[in-house]
């Protein structure tokens, strides 16, 4: 029974230890790695030997105390520096106090230790209760093989009668002692936890953007971070404490009337138990400036009583956001005053056709009073078919290919249904990306100034005509007045009763001359005339041009050599046939060898001559001639124009006899072309084009 009572002392003794060793571990675990596996390994010794130190002899050197129980729980929950630095100490303590034991002591060391490092490796896997069952187990297997070794290494049990108690109280130690440590380790795992949350929930409200504010169930703030004191102009310490009538905190609704204690909305969210969310408030400051605030208030709730115990309050700055919205507002205003105000029409669509911005001036074009009734609506549903599909055709163009549509002329509808011409310039509207969303548009009514430009072309036309007018009057009165003149004097003298015949002759024919100058000025007129008339007629034939400039070359033989000069032609071999009207392209033929001649002096040459390319014939008359000025050149198939008459040699034509011949030659689809130099010749050329071969048929 004294055995009992002294194992029961020395296990108390244990346990003793055991939950000191619980508080101060915590304590250890701050310190480095190294260090606390130390100071853990002392502890244990140190409780192994107070443990022995307090031991009950058995004689033959043999004691009984609670050392295994140390050295169990040491392997169990220290790890091995720990456990050796314990076992060192202890068995050098129990060689120290000496007896057959100790030698016993070392293999029964050894195995408590073997056997413990084998549940502490396994530990981390085991639950509570597996856990104590396998220490139950490690607890009996150590006190059995105490008296097992005693028996081995002696050959006797050494322990007597005391082994029935030392396996009772070895196990139970073992077990309570273990459970102990594992509880205490589960709350300090469980408090560093908690720790580390309240930390982390630390860390995050102290670096939220937001600021909150935590109420008590009085109305008093017991909390607060550093976001809420930036926002609101004050300190933490001056935010904490306060109540919900300070004077300070005066705050004001959109509308400018102030928050009473009824609708603040913390104070709501207390009395009511409702969240409040998105209370929109501005805040004086200290500064008496206004800080606007987005404000959510959310009541805390005791799980048990249900009882509201306080209320957290979070809010965010949004005066700069406010302001910047303001802002926008205010330029959408001023954006929409303006392409309201403009006549243009102007819109945008998106990638389906459909209008999602108006202005005033194309809704009523569109025949809609307000630009919102457009909105939605694709041309389709808003102008006739034919409008439409016009402009769903330039809409499916430039989102296709990305490229603009500028200032195209578009016809359209006004609001009365009148038709009018507008420039249209669409851009494709596209994201970030390239992306094409749809277009904008802007269309300016150029009505009246089509119709403007339209008179001024009318009246620039009129203009011309009348200045063609005035020259041809002032050329035509000069024409007829000169030959008119002639046959006046000339009439004057035959008058005369004394003529003589010679003089008679004269002034006959002088008349003749200029009657038939006038008839040739008449001529002229009437047939610029009729060339003018739209669909005058060409009797086309193919013909080969090389006969009838033959026939217009020996016309003309005489007259050049009447006037002491050379003409001659120079056909060209193999010459197609081509359509020509005989009649009209001898009369332009004839017109450009009249004006050779007339413009070439004495021992001058003309000559004729043809040749073709792939496409056309062509016609030169070229001569020696007094050539044509550079200034004059450009309007030589002007009608009516004549250059410098000083440098004439004979009398001038009518000033028609160039535009005729380019005329006749643009109705046989034609060109002429002229190449001339002052006092070297001028030579024209006429491009007619071939008749295509006909391909027989296999």
């Amino acid at each position: 029974m004294n055995i009992v009572l002294e194992l029961t002392h020395n296990v108390a003794l244990l346990f003793a230890l055991t939950y000191i060793y619980g508080l101060i571990s915590p304590r250890t675990n701050e310190l480095g790695t190294t260090s606390s596996s130390i100071l853990k390994g002392v502890a244990f010794g140190v409780f192994g030997i107070l443990a022995m130190l307090s031991a009950v002899p058995l004689g033959n050197g043999f004691l009984v105390d609670g050392r295994s129980i140390i050295i169990a729980i040491a392997s169990v929950f220290a790890g091995f520096v720990p456990t050796l630095i314990s076992v060192l100490m202890i068995i050098v303590c129990r060689f120290s106090l000496g007896g057959d034991g100790a030698i016993v002591a070392i293999p029964i060391t050894i195995t408590i230790v073997v056997m413990s490092f084998l549940l502490f490796w396994q530990r981390q896997h085991f639950t509570m209760r597996d856990f104590l069952m396998r220490l139950t187990v490690l607890g009996i297997l150590s006190a059995l093989q105490q008296p097992v070794w005693s028996i081995v290494i002696t050959g006797r049990n050494a322990f007597g009668e005391a082994t029935a108690p030392l396996l009772i109280l070895t196990s139970a130690g073992i077990v309570l002692f273990g459970a102990m440590l594992y509880y205490q380790r589960q709350q300090m795992n469980i408090d560093r936890a908690l720790q580390a949350s309240e930390e982390r929930y630390r860390a995050v409200v102290t670096n939220m953007i937001e600021g909150i504010v935590v109420r008590d169930a009085k109305g008093k703030v017991s909390a607060s971070n550093p976001a809420a004191s930036d926002i609101l102009g004050q300190t933490v310490e001056k935010i904490i404490g306060e109540g919900p009538l300070n004077r300070e905190w005066r705050s004001i609704h959109e509308d400018g009337s102030p928050f009473t204690l009824d609708d603040n909305p913390a104070l709501k969210a207390l009395a009511t138990g409702q969240a409040q969310s998105n209370v929109m408030m501005g805040m004086y400051k200290p500064d008496h400036s206004i800080t606007w605030v987005v404000m959510n208030s959310q009541p805390l709730q005791d799980f048990k009583t249900r009882q509201i115990n306080g209320v957290v309050t979070t809010f965010v700055d949004v005066t700069e956001i406010r302001s910047a919205q303001a802002k926008l507002r205010q330029e959408r205003d001023l954006l929409r005053t303006l392409i309201d105000s403009t006549p243009d029409y102007i819109f945008l669509k998106d990638a389906d056709g459909r209008f999602i911005l108006t202005n005033i001036a194309h809704a009523k074009a569109a025949g809609i009073h307000e630009p919102d009734d457009l909105i939605g609506k694709t041309a389709f549903d808003v102008f006739s078919t034919e409008l439409a599909t016009q402009f769903h055709a330039d809409d499916l163009h430039i989102m296709q290919s990305g490229k603009p549509l500028v200032n195209a002329e578009r016809e359209t509808v006004d609001a009365q249904g009148q038709r009018k011409m507008v420039l249209t310039t669409k851009i494709p509207w596209v994201d970030k990306d390239g992306n094409v969303l749809g277009l904008v548009g802007i269309s300016r009514d150029v009505t009246e100034r089509k119709q403007l430009e339209n008179q001024t072309l009318r009246l620039l036309a009129e203009q011309e005509r009348v200045e063609v007018l005035q020259r041809f009057l002032t050329d035509m009165s000069h024409d007829f007045r000169t030959p008119l003149s002639i046959i006046n004097s000339s009439v004057y003298f035959l008058r005369r009763e004394n003529i003589s015949r010679d003089l008679f002759s004269e002034k006959i024919n002088n008349i003749e001359v200029q009657s038939d100058r006038m008839l040739k000025l008449l001529d002229d007129l009437l047939e610029m005339g009729q060339l003018d008339q739209k669909g005058v007629t060409y009797n086309f034939t193919p013909e080969n041009a090389n006969d009838i400039i033959q026939k217009i070359a020996e016309g003309f033989q005489s007259l050049a050599t009447l006037k002491h000069q050379t003409l001659t032609f120079k056909p060209a071999t193999g010459l197609p046939k081509t359509n020509i009207d005989v009649v009209k392209i001898s009369r332009a033929i004839i017109n450009l060898v009249q004006n050779a001649i007339n413009y070439t002096p004495q021992g001058g040459s003309i000559q004729l001559s043809t040749g073709f390319s792939r496409d056309y014939i062509e016609v030169i008359v070229s001569d020696t001639g007094l050539g044509i000025s550079a200034n004059d050149l450009p309007h030589i198939f002007e009608r009516f124009y004549r250059a410098d008459a000083a440098r004439s040699i004979a009398t001038g034509g009518s000033g028609l006899g160039l535009p005729i011949t380019k005329q006749i030659v643009h109705g046989h689809e034609g060109t002429i072309s002229v190449h001339s130099e002052l006092d070297k010749g001028t030579s024209f050329t006429i491009q007619l084009p071939i008749i295509p071969p006909v391909v027989a048929l296999p």
